[in-house]
């Protein structure tokens, strides 16, 4: 089953979605797999969704050092892109950042550092059965399992599987 809806506000996941972009969903039956981006309601509001990326699924630890999500004691792949990047703050304030791919399970993305910000650093959890850990690609401006844990799978509407940019 396919369905759209429209990105948060946020821009959580710049650079791979912009706030308010259409997107389509589908849903699935099974567990959402680490580099899945997906849809699923706030842990705080049965309203709200958010969109995120799917890090870590149950049974895997995640924690961050520095500037590298460590899942399972390796660091993700990542390497640096060449270029200038600056991403939108809001209200027409732009800030530098770096930006890099990443990889998660057998997805490759972009992912955005505030090149201002301190570096990241997250104790090990380990993702509960039936649960996954879920971060922005902006990651020093997302709402996200850094700050809510990790999110129950029933709580997923659907992945991502094409937007307008």
């Amino acid at each position: 089953i396919c369905f759209r809806v429209v990105h948060d506000g946020t821009r959580a996941m710049q650079p791979t979605i912009a706030p308010k972009k259409t997107m389509l969903l589908y849903r699935f039956a099974s567990a959402p797999s680490p580099g899945d981006v997906v849809v699923f309601r706030r842990p705080d509001s049965k309203h709200r969704v958010m969109t995120r990326r799917v890090i870590a699924v149950a049974g895997q630890t995640v924690e961050l050092r520095n500037k590298h999500v460590v899942v399972d004691g390796k660091a993700l792949p990542q390497r640096s892109l060449p270029g200038r990047c600056s991403f939108d703050r809001g209200g027409g304030k732009r800030r530098a950042c770096v930006t890099y791919e990443e990889r998660a399970g057998e997805r490759s993305y972009e992912v955005i550092r505030d090149a201002t910000a301190p570096a990241m650093k997250v104790k090990k959890v380990e993702v509960p059965e039936g649960f996954v850990y879920v971060l922005g690609d902006n990651r020093d401006h997302s709402y996200d399992s850094r700050a809510f844990g990790p999110i129950v799978v029933g709580s997923i509407k659907g992945r991502v599987v094409w937007w307008a940019n």
